[in-house]
């Protein structure tokens, strides 16, 4: 079995990022294939493969997939020079401030800037502390957005990339011998070819993504307590049972691609192939000879007969191969490039897109034939900020996953969760888990999370403004000021507690101060805190709680009742 190199990654940007590095300079010499955390089975590696993972922090995690003999290099990760012009350019002193998504990273960052920049002084952010009185400029390594707003001089270094030691270390575990100035030369090629796709903003266009030809998820995989996720799983297990196209819209990071494996899996074709392509990340002038065939060789639409063809971000496909698929949806068979006689397909298409199906349309993106295939069966995933029911139940699949079912989160730590917008969905989430679990921690608290989360609530705390009168206005629509005080007074009393409540336990601290609720009551009085965003409501064993708005309000109107 021929040796080859598994790259292994919680984060795909990063992993993209680091594979495209690796074969720039050894893709002529060894096999190389990437996969994520979240990816990884016992098939995935073999025992005389070498393993790279992205840091020690997940070797954990990934322990009881690697074979004994497989051989693990940790990476070491240093900054690419390329990006660093606008640094070079500056006057000499300026004072920089550091920002990145953790304190390690962030320290990291910094001592690498200082050993090749020393010219300058170099701060590190943290949202805990004041920011220093005088900042020329913000350094940030692929993490603008984490940047706070008070700062407009912004200078993007880009993401980190592998050290020089770590592909030393890789030619040395395959026997590799080069002459230092070549390794050199293409360790410099890496790193400008990196440093384009960087300034392009989208990482995952590098990422080679390898032929799949299993589905491994299903329906019972969907963690969905929400109303609106358990309304998606109700039509996609009727939708799964037809063998119509399927069009499946939704923001990154929203788990279009399980969806469309649980679709597949519950089908009538579940035991045949699912194959896989994905059009952001190939060559538009390879993606016909790879989807139909050339010559005698054949496409990924003849190598998922009887089964699904799964293709993503079909919006990114030209429209001459777009119409190539209407033809292959109308007639049943296809050509292959250079041949001349049609081969009878029977295959099922299921596509993503990051768009909606009227963006795809109004935008031109998808050709009108092809858009009459694909609306009658299509279904959006909704954003995971729009089913934040699914939080802990989403985070209790993911320990799961990970066999860490006895980590803890604290009250703040949920609290800030619900709080914060989650940009990157349920994928960032997982990034999230994923990071605290690494820590090795059995209870999670606010100074375990990554620092943007410290930076958001900072924000919201100097921009929220909240409005204590029309929040009293709303209530009093209701009658009942005085035992919403109380609820909420009861909650805050228990989040200094690090206690979550359930509706029996609210009731009977209430009876406790005097105040005789029936179920109902408090029930409704509880959903009124919870849509004015007072209340953390949640079902289940994980209790409500109140939230930062919930315990600003309720200070606030103590203050009111002390003067």
């Amino acid at each position: 079995m021929e040796r080859k190199l598994v790259v292994i990654a919680i984060q795909e940007e990063y992993l993209a990022i680091i594979s495209k590095q690796i074969k720039e300079i050894v893709g002529d010499m060894i096999k190389v294939k990437s996969i994520t955390v979240k990816d990884i089975t016992k098939e995935s590696v073999s025992p005389n493969d070498v393993v790279l993972l992205s840091g020690i922090f997940i070797k954990e995690l990934i322990l009881p997939f690697i074979p004994v003999d497989a051989r693990c290099v940790i990476a070491k990760r240093a900054i690419n020079i390329v990006n660093l012009r606008d640094l070079i350019d500056l006057p000499k002193g300026q004072n920089i401030l550091i920002v990145n998504d953790n304190r390690i990273n962030t320290k990291e960052t910094l001592e690498m800037l200082t050993q090749i920049l020393f010219e300058h002084h170099y701060l590190a952010y943290d949202p805990e502390h004041p920011f220093p009185e005088k900042i020329d400029y913000v350094v940030t390594p692929g993490e603008k957005h984490l940047v706070p707003k008070a700062f407009a001089k912004v200078i993007d270094i880009g993401p980190r990339v592998l050290d020089l030691e770590t592909l030393l270390e890789l030619f040395e575990a395959f026997g590799l011998q080069e002459q230092s100035s070549v390794f050199v030369k293409r360790y410099i090629k890496s790193l400008v070819s990196v440093t384009k796709v960087s300034y392009g903003n989208d990482p995952k266009a590098f990422l080679t993504e390898s032929v799949k030809t299993a589905a491994s998820r299903s329906f019972e995989d969907i963690v969905a307590s929400s109303l609106k996720m358990k309304e998606l799983v109700h039509i996609a297990q009727k939708v799964a049972k037809t063998h119509y196209p399927v069009l499946i819209t939704g923001e990154k990071g929203t788990g279009k691609t399980m969806l469309a494996e649980a679709i597949h899996n519950h089908s009538a074709v579940s035991d045949h192939p699912f194959v896989t392509v994905n059009c952001s990340m190939k060559n538009n002038e390879l993606l016909e000879e790879e989807l139909f065939g050339v010559d005698d060789n054949p496409g990924l639409v003849e190598l998922a007969h009887g089964g699904t063809l799964f293709i993503k971000e079909i919006d990114h496909l030209p429209h001459s191969i777009q119409k190539r698929v209407v033809q292959y949806l109308e007639n049943n068979h296809l050509f292959r490039i250079g041949k001349k006689n049609a081969i009878p397909i029977n295959v099922r298409l299921i596509a993503t897109s990051n768009s909606d199906l009227n963006s795809l349309v109004q935008s031109e993106a998808v050709v009108t034939d092809l858009y009459y295939y694909l609306a009658p069966f299509s279904m959006n995933v909704p954003s995971f900020n729009s089913r934040k029911e699914d939080l802990e139940p989403l985070i209790d699949a993911f320990l799961k996953q990970f066999s860490q079912s006895d980590v803890h989160f604290s009250i703040e730590v949920l609290e800030a969760f619900h709080h914060y917008h989650w940009p990157g969905n349920v994928r960032e989430l997982y990034n999230v888990i994923s990071y605290c679990v690494c820590l090795e921690e059995k209870t999670i608290t606010k100074a375990n999370l990554p620092l943007f989360f410290n930076g958001e609530v900072k924000e919201k705390e100097q921009d929220i403004g909240l409005e204590t009168k029309s929040i009293i206005e709303s209530i009093e629509k209701h009658g009942f000021l005085d035992e919403s005080i109380a609820i909420l007074t009861v909650f805050e009393n228990g989040k200094k507690m690090q206690k979550s409540f359930g509706r029996i336990k609210v009731r009977k601290q209430l009876e406790e101060k005097g105040i005789t609720l029936t179920d109902q009551q408090l029930r409704s009085r509880m959903e009124v805190l919870g849509d004015l965003g007072l209340l953390l409501v949640r079902q289940g064993r994980a209790g409500s709680t109140i939230s930062r708005e919930g315990s600003f309000f309720l200070h606030a109107m103590s203050a009111t009742n002390k003067k």
